[in-house]
């Protein structure tokens, strides 16, 4: 199951805005709540990837800076 824990609001290289959203991947069948591991995507679903303080779109290579 997946559960969004909260939203980066970024800028990518030219200036834009963009969202980030942190997600905690949980195993079906596990009773305890802790996540196995976390995904971070675009608000369009495209994943991205967390760099030091950056995030990297998988597709393009963008970086987005949180603001």
């Amino acid at each position: 199951m997946r559960t969004k824990v909260r939203e980066f609001s970024c800028h990518d290289e030219t200036g834009k805005d963009a969202i980030v959203i942190e997600w905690d991947i949980q195993a079906d069948g596990i009773q305890n709540k802790q996540a196995c591991c976390k995904e971070f995507s675009l608000v369009d679903g495209s994943p991205v990837v967390r760099l030091g303080g950056k995030f990297e779109h998988f597709y393009s290579g963008k970086l987005f800076t949180p603001v």
